[in-house]
This record gives structure tokens, sequence and C-alpha cells, in this order.
């Protein structure tokens, strides 16, 4: 038992040793993809539910409040990828080559998962019934086009790398057209503040990708940070920041519809200026001082080492999740589930979700896009790829 520990530990620690942020924030997007989990397992959960109840209504905070997941992820992938780029110039090719050897394994081995799945239930299948549509369907999730587009992917949690994928192409474009490596790091912090402020105002009157914007939250945390020291940051203020943010986040009026949520284009833009800000002094508080409880809570290895698997986590809980419930209603009648019964399921589908992210992320994900067998020999330290996933 202990080897295996030992073993499992060596597979999950990615982390460049010397650099404490980077720890942090391993730690950060393992609370990110947490938020994500509890999101579906409510989703999937919400039939046995009956509105008016304390569960109902603390099931509808934690899903309100685990939406902000993935613009935590947002926010940590701006702070990453402009810094690097800004940091050390790369020929285009090579950096974008890059993002797709991290990213398509991976998704192309879930994906190959689904549909073989809808192959086997029909019923549940999103390809069109058509072959010529199909194709079309098929050629636009693996371009990752649902998100930035309005399709529905195949996989529901894929809108988001549309995102990802929308920031890794503009972002290297904006650095070059623009030169601002020549650029005082104020200006350019104050033109990525204007620049996202504006687009929120833009969003809240004429709609849009208002969550783009949080990409803009972690350039400008990036800039902050590479050019002051701010040890003297309030200890636990970006904890107490993020606190306020999700109890605004609960009191904005929303309409639910179906799973989804829907917020008029005033309020999401409302939204996402409190994310904006409270996510950002929440990445500030954890990455000022190492000392820092938020430092200190986000480096603790079980979430460091659950943020490391976030990627293969993110793209295979769903199914995790819909086996786990398939399998609970095969012995207990949908509606039938007790409020108790919902709140034992979230640990023991916790842990299934967690064994198949564990399967897929050294199956898939580890060897073929952190450790790729081109550079397997070559040390951890200049190997890893701290990408938020």
């Amino acid at each position: 038992m202990a080897n295996l520990r030992l073993w499992l530990t060596a597979k999950l620690e990615i982390g460049r040793g010397g650099q404490e942020n980077i720890r942090c924030l391993e730690g950060l997007r393992g609370f990110a993809v947490l938020l994500v989990f509890l999101v579906h397992y409510i989703v999937l959960g919400s039939a046995a539910l009956k509105g008016g109840t304390w569960t109902f209504e603390l099931a509808h905070g934690i899903h309100n409040i685990g939406h902000t997941g993935v613009d935590l992820f947002f926010v940590l992938s701006g702070f990453l990828i402009y810094g690097s780029l800004l940091q050390k110039p790369r020929r285009f090719t090579t950096y974008f080559a890059r993002r797709i050897e991290r990213i398509y394994p991976t998704f192309l081995v879930v994906l190959g998962i689904y549909l073989l799945l809808f192959f086997g239930f029909p019923e549940q299948s999103k390809l069109p019934g058509d072959t010529p549509h199909a194709i079309l369907y098929l050629v636009q999730n693996l371009l990752l086009l649902p998100g930035i587009f309005p399709l529905i992917p195949i996989i529901a949690v894929t809108w988001s790398l549309s995102y990802e994928m929308f920031y890794y192409l503009a972002i290297p474009l904006v650095i070059s057209g623009l030169r601002l490596r020549l650029w005082n790091s104020e200006i350019r912090m104050f033109f990525f503040l204007i620049l996202s402020g504006g687009f929120i105002l833009y969003c809240s009157i004429f709609g849009g990708l208002v969550r783009l914007a949080m990409f803009g939250a972690g350039i400008v945390l990036y800039e902050l940070l590479a050019t002051r020291d701010l040890r003297n940051f309030p200890n636990g203020a970006g904890i107490f920041a993020w606190l306020v943010g999700m109890l605004i986040i609960l009191l904005i009026p929303q309409v639910q519809m179906g799973i989804f949520i829907v917020q008029s284009n005033f309020w999401s833009a409302v939204r996402s200026t409190v994310l904006f800000i409270a996510l950002f002094l929440l990445c500030l508080d954890c990455f000022s001082d190492r000392q820092h409880f938020t430092a200190r809570l986000f480096t603790y290895k079980p979430i460091r080492y659950f943020g490391n698997i976030s990627y293969s986590y993110f793209l295979i809980h769903g199914l995790a999740l819909h086996a786990y419930f398939w399998l609970l209603y095969k012995f207990i009648p949908v509606g039938s589930l007790s409020q108790t019964g919902f709140w034992i399921g979230v640990p023991v589908s916790f842990i299934l979700t967690v064994i198949s992210a564990l399967v897929l992320y050294l199956s898939v994900e580890r060897p073929f896009s952190i450790f790729p067998a081109r550079t397997r020999n070559t040390s951890s330290a200049q190997l890893v790829d701290t990408t938020p996933r």
C-alpha cells in the first residue's frame, strides 16, 4: 500500500518545485473543478428533490455558486498563457502546436467514448439522423466550436474549451500586433482593465460572450504580480472577497429554464463584474505571499493533486455521474430518494468520478499531453505545463 501511495504521488506531482504561485494555482484549479462537479451532481440529482425543502434551496444556491468554477479556470488561463507569452516570445506554430497537444489527446478519447455510447444508447445520441449533418456536427465538435458559436456540444462541458481556444488564438496576436512587450507594465495593465470593462459594458447593452472578460482578470493579475511586491496584501482578504462575491451572485435575479440559468444582459454583466473582482482578489491573495492562509489552503497536497488531474476530471466526470445515477435509479425509483440519500450521494459519486479521472489521467493525459514521448526523458521542471484546464 505504501509503495502504491508513493507511486501515485509521483504521478500526481507535476508542479515546479520552486514556484509557490504555481503550486497554489494547482490548488485553485482543483477548487474550480470541485465547483463544476457540484453543479453537475445537483443537475442530475435534482429529480430527487422537492421544491420548498431546505435541501432544494441549499442545492439551488450551491448550483449557482458552482457555475463560477469555469470563470476561475478562465482567470487562471488568462494569467498563465499571457505571462508565458509576454516573458518569452515564441513562434506561433510552436506555441499553438503545444496547445493542441495539451488539449486534444484526452478530449479525443472522451469524445470517442461518447460516440460509442451513442451507438449503444441511441435514445441518448446527440447526433443528427442524416449522415451529412452528423458528419458536419462531429467536425464542429472536433474544432471546438460549440460555445463561441451557438451549437450544442457532444461533451457538455467542452463549451468552455471553445472559449479557451479562442483565447489561445487571440492573445498572441494581441501581444505581437500591438507590440505589448515594448509597453510599460502600468500602461498594459490599464489597457486590459479598460478593454475588459468596456467589453462587459458592451455585453450589458447588446449581449455577448461576457465571460471572456475573465481572461482579462488573469492578465491584470499577472501584470500586478510581475511588477510589485504584494506581501503586504491583507492576509485572508481574497477569501473574504470571494465569500462576498458569492453572496452577491446568489442575490442576482435569474430565471431557471430546465437545467440552465438565464439572466438578462445587464445582470450577466453584473455577475461578470462581481466575479472579475472577487476571483482576481482570491488569486492575488493566494499568489502574493506563501504564508497567507489562502496560499496554505490551496497548496495542500490533496487539492493540488486533484487540480493536476482536473482536465481529465473535467471531461470524464459527467459520464461517471450519469453512470452513478443510472445505477442508483435501477434500485431506487426516481423521486423516492430521501434528502439524506441525496447528500450521501455527493461523496459516493465524487469518489467514483475521481477514480474514472485518475484512470484517464494516467492512461492518456499524462503520457500523451503532460509528458509526451518526445520529451519524456526531460526533467519535470522543464516539461510541466501549468495551463488551467
